[in-house]
């Protein structure tokens, strides 16, 4: 038990309002997550309902392409289709995102989170220009993999465990290296741009100011 007062104190946090959030359900804690998973399962819907690959072609990412066309919006937008083939390849990148959505939203905040995955997105996308040009891309892998580092960050900087989080990267960064059809240039690059990105977040947080 701790009364409102001391909790402010040693939080930093409005005890009552924090109680009422818990209170809230997902939407409260996690309205991003959430958001950016109906945005995507949409699309995905739409993918499966409009005929032939016209969303892909709309949406996915080829560096060559978008050099030509000037459509550099793509490098966000592939983190947003998926293979229509293959619905384990949504389902698993939505589960991922669910999980991590849940542990990182909460503690970055909700504008930080959101920007971390939108720009580990485009990081994946920047990996690709440079490491796999001329290669057509989709999915939200890189803003995973962007998701995983940012964890790995917060935790270490708030002196947390790390090895699972370190365990877990490197499992599924070989998953793509061995197994064809996977770009581990786009997980590499939303790696990267996760860790950097989360870093500098957290860095000029209020917080890490005051450590």
């Amino acid at each position: 038990m701790i009364c409102a007062d001391c909790y402010r104190t040693a939080t930093g946090k409005d005890y009552r309002r924090e109680q009422k959030k818990a209170r809230g359900g997902a939407w409260a804690n996690y309205p991003v997550t959430i958001v950016l998973i109906a945005l995507t399962v949409a699309i995905y819907a739409l993918q499966v309902i409009l005929p032939g690959q016209a969303v892909i072609n709309a949406l996915a990412y080829n560096s060559m392409y978008v050099s030509y066309t000037g459509e550099w919006w793509r490098m966000l937008t592939a983190g947003f289709v998926h293979s229509q083939s293959n619905i384990a390849h949504v389902g698993m990148n939505m589960f991922t995102l669910w999980m991590f959505g849940q542990a990182l939203e909460p503690i970055m905040g909700k504008w930080k989170y959101l920007i971390t995955y939108l720009l580990s997105i485009i990081g994946g996308s920047v990996a690709v220009m440079l490491l796999a040009p001329g290669t057509w891309v989709v999915g939200a892998s890189g803003g995973i993999f962007g998701l995983f580092a940012a964890y790995f960050v917060v935790n270490k900087l708030h002196g947390g465990e790390t090895r699972s989080i370190v365990s877990l990267i490197a499992v599924n960064f070989a998953f793509g290296l061995f197994v064809s059809g996977i770009s581990w240039q786009g997980h590499l690059g939303g790696l990267i741009a996760g860790a950097i990105v989360a870093y500098l977040l957290q860095m000029t947080s209020k917080d890490a100011r005051r450590r």
